[in-house]
């Protein structure tokens, strides 16, 4: 069970995002709270590019654990057709604290629309990710693909479920490793613009 909630206000936002495993394929524990502050910088008014730059931190914590970890990470997008992204995510805590000691290259697009006159949007997106050394021992990629709608309730407010699809594949989908398997999921997010 995952849940969160995102602030974004001039370029800046702030995350708290948990997860609750309902059930765990080995001994480790999975439950989680990320806290996470970042930054967005629109390359549009100072250069005319259709780019934006996107940096930042997140502190994992691991209660059942007692453990924790750090990361910063650094992207770019685009604010053209898919709204295609790159970040690199490197965590730098040691591993005796519960650290990854590792990076994951991440490159995301989406794309959303409009359904008639109405209020709705379908929204469209997918991932690819390649990991080294984050968690696992080896090497590792995931794909994953996401459809939902997006109805506006009102002027500030919108609400959005979604289901999901996500493949491991290499070292990720080893069971003496990473040990993931192909799962489906669903969630809803409520937005509000102030």
């Amino acid at each position: 069970l995952q849940s969160g909630v995102y602030i974004e206000r001039s370029g800046f936002n702030l995350s708290l995002w948990s997860n609750c495993g309902l059930r765990s394929r080995d001994h480790l524990n999975s439950d989680e709270v990320d806290y996470s502050i970042g930054y967005s910088y629109s390359l549009k008014d100072s250069f005319d590019l259709d780019m934006s730059l996107i940096f930042g931190y997140t502190y994992y914590d691991f209660p059942p654990a007692g453990t924790n970890s750090q990361e910063v990470f650094f992207g770019i997008g685009w604010d053209v057709l898919l709204s295609p992204s790159f970040t690199w995510f490197h965590d730098f805590e040691s591993e005796n604290k519960g650290g990854g000691r590792g990076d994951y290259l991440l490159a995301e697009f989406g794309h959303s629309i409009q359904i008639g006159s109405s209020q709705l949007t379908l929204d469209l997106s997918g991932h690819v990710g390649y990991n080294r050394r984050l968690f696992i021992s080896g090497e590792g990629s995931d794909l994953g693909l996401n459809i939902g709608l997006t109805f506006k309730v009102s002027e500030n407010i919108s609400i959005s479920p979604s289901l999901g699809y996500s493949l491991p594949l290499g070292d990720l989908r080893e069971s003496g490793d990473g040990n993931q398997r192909d799962e489906f999921s669903g969630g809803a997010a409520l937005v509000f613009n102030i």
